[in-house]
């Protein structure tokens, strides 16, 4: 006869996603859609989204609406990096916000509001990773 030794299965703890983290990342997906399709039919505005600027995306450089539309997608793919709990997407949110900014100040946008909403959107994010005790996203990104 065979003894059977006990197998030791991996027991990873299962992530669960505190519903503040789980509300911001969705409301900022719906927010980013929501405006590269504006941005995409010309009826956005230019500059950080959210800023309350009101230069009309037809008055912008050509450059501008197709940068922005670019940027918009890739914060998209971080927020959705953060859904499946990898830490880049935190950094990439982070670089891609900053990168909004740099953009803005080449559209000559008053830096202070675009400046403000930026470092707001990171210390939101960055907020909602941290809190709860079991649900604390930060610690299970990967």
């Amino acid at each position: 006869m065979q003894s059977q030794t006990p197998s030791s299965p991996e027991t990873e703890k299962p992530k669960k996603r505190h519903g503040c983290l789980a509300a911001w990342l969705t409301v900022s997906i719906v927010f980013n859609i929501i405006f590269t399709i504006l941005y995409a039919v010309g009826t956005g505005v230019v500059g950080v989204v959210g800023t309350g600027v009101s230069e009309s995306s037809k008055d912008s450089p050509a450059w501008a609406i197709p940068v922005l539309i670019l940027l918009l997608v890739f914060e998209i793919i971080c927020i959705l990096a953060l859904f499946a709990w990898k830490k880049w997407g935190f950094w990439g949110f982070c670089a891609i916000n900053l990168i909004g900014l740099i953009v803005d100040i080449g559209l000559g946008i008053n830096i202070v509001w675009p400046s403000i909403t930026v470092l707001v959107s990171i210390a939101i994010l960055f907020g909602v990773l941290h809190i709860g005790q079991d649900d604390k996203g930060w610690p299970q990104l990967d």
